[in-house]
């Protein structure tokens, strides 16, 4: 086993990344090897991002109101969890969310809102102001997580400062039908493409 761990140890270390054999050997691992996998995993980390340690805070900007039927989320509209419902938060409660995030010791700040897209434009543009107004009189990296944004508004949000949009794949395509039915897995792609 100790061979196991110094080459993907190694591997992980030179940049080339582990292949699918150690990949799936490392998920089925038993829980007393996870001590060994935190220790490679530790290395890599110090070896490619040092000891630095950026904090990021969010803003839950938007909260439930999706039509999507994603299983995995609390916001979707098949979801039963007794959370908040309120449309997109004005510019100015976007700000002083990121004020105090910027006062509890954050560097970065992410706007993040439910829903498939950000249709309308007018939301896009409170958004895209929030951005600005945060990087300009803040000082703090900017970042969203807005759903399936296309490319004209990732690079809008761009222009007011944005620093990375974030989007996730949260299962295979095959098995994306399984988790929701109300939009295609390529709408998806095309978003983290964008």
């Amino acid at each position: 086993m100790e061979r196991f761990w110094e080459r993907v140890r190694a591997q992980a270390m030179s940049g080339e990344g582990i292949g699918r054999e150690d990949a799936l050997a490392i998920l089925s691992l038993r829980n007393d090897a996870l001590w060994r996998l935190l220790d490679v995993t530790e290395a890599v980390r110090r070896r490619f991002k040092g000891d630095g340690v950026r904090l990021c805070s969010i803003v839950n900007a938007k909260s439930g109101l999706c039509s999507e039927d994603c299983s995995f989320c609390a916001q979707s509209s098949r979801s039963g969890a007794g959370i908040g419902r309120y449309p997109l938060l004005s510019g100015e409660e976007i700000f002083r969310e990121a004020a105090g995030a910027k006062e509890r010791g954050a560097r970065e700040f992410s706007i993040v809102a439910s829903g498939l897209a950000m249709r309308n434009r007018e939301e896009l543009t409170r958004v895209g102001d929030a951005v600005e107004r945060i990087r300009t009189e803040l000082g703090l990296e900017t970042c969203v997580s807005l759903g399936t944004l296309p490319p004209s508004d990732v690079e809008y949000l761009l222009s007011r400062g944005l620093r990375s949009v974030h989007h996730n794949l949260e299962t295979s395509r095959s098995f994306f039908p399984k988790v929701c039915t109300t939009h295609d897995y390529e709408e998806d792609v095309a978003a983290v493409r964008a």
